[in-house]
């Protein structure tokens, strides 16, 4: 049997499940300051979390309940999930990110904390391998036979800018007022507010931002598409061009 999920808002106790919790835990990040992921990525490895320890309360929960569920996690499957050690971390960051909030909100004292005996060593993502002079000429080159491929190139190349930035961006936040000096905000709130920056933009921008934005008749945000649509674009370009690395 699967708990229910309460749809109400409640102050979370030491008598409640996890699953009890979860409403208010999910108000919590969203007013929290955080990536505008990770309400529902956190919420969402509780959710699993807390349908593995089912009705067992908060304060009945061990450190042997958080190994037994990573060892499932890590299980290849049938009997397990099989997840690399990689997403296994982002998880246990969730938990940790809970047990810290249940602390905050005075349900469990610091010592009482099934994570104290938990480890978590970050996992670094492998470097991406460099892009020369002559590949990225020849993906703008590739690129310049349609606008958004166009804009898209140019902005990843020239700026360095992340997906999760990309998608953000919206036509206010391009300033072509000196039109020998474009540039671009990149607009961070909440925790991340300390990573907004000005960038500048390579004069040629304009021209393709101009038709890009009456092309694909744009009017607020600049890619109003999938980050799996954009990787689509960004991985059929690469081919085209001849490009052999992972773009």
């Amino acid at each position: 049997i699967i708990p229910s999920i309460p749809m109400d808002v409640r102050a979370p106790s030491e008598d409640m499940t996890v699953l009890q919790t979860l409403p208010a835990y999910y108000t919590y990040l969203k007013d929290g300051g955080f990536s505008k992921y990770t309400p529902d990525d956190f919420t969402g490895d509780l959710k699993k979390f807390g349908i593995f320890l089912k009705e067992r309360t908060i304060k009945d929960i061990t450190d042997k309940d958080i190994q037994a569920w990573v060892f499932l996690l890590k299980t290849p499957s049938p009997k397990g999930e099989g997840l690399s050690s990689k997403t296994v971390s982002r998880k246990l960051s969730a938990l940790s990110n809970y047990f810290f909030w249940l602390i905050a909100s005075g349900v469990i004292k610091d010592k009482e904390n099934p994570m104290l005996n938990i480890s978590n060593s970050r996992i670094s993502s492998p470097l991406p391998e460099i892009l020369f002079d002559e590949e990225c000429t020849k993906l703008l080159h590739t690129a310049s036979s349609d606008s958004r491929k166009y804009l898209l190139f140019l902005l990843l190349l020239e700026t360095g800018i992340k997906l999760e930035e990309l998608f953000a961006l919206k036509i206010s936040h391009f300033d072509f007022s000196n039109k020998y000096s474009p540039e671009v905000f990149i607009r961070h709130t909440g925790k991340k507010e300390k990573k907004s920056r000005k960038l500048k933009l390579p004069i040629e921008i304009q021209a393709v931002f101009k038709d890009y934005v009456e092309s694909y008749m744009v009017d607020d945000l600049l890619f109003p598409c999938t980050q799996r649509f954009v990787r689509y674009l960004i991985t059929e370009t690469a081919e085209k061009a001849g490009v052999k690395k992972r773009v």
